[in-house]
């Protein structure tokens, strides 16, 4: 997979905000957590990344 394809981009996008989310977690502020786990989920979604979405 090329690097600057929109498909890569879009995972390495999901993969900051699922930490992120990894991150508020820790630090006991859920609702920023569930936030950025959300976003995750739209961009799994939109990149069609079955496997991820589960």
């Amino acid at each position: 997979m090329e690097l600057n394809c929109p498909k890569a981009q879009g995972y390495r996008k999901l993969k900051i905000k699922y930490r992120l989310g990894i991150v508020y977690f820790n630090l006991k502020q859920y609702q920023q957590a569930i936030e950025f786990y959300q976003q995750s989920l739209v961009i799994t979604r939109k990149i069609g990344d079955r496997f991820r979405e589960a």
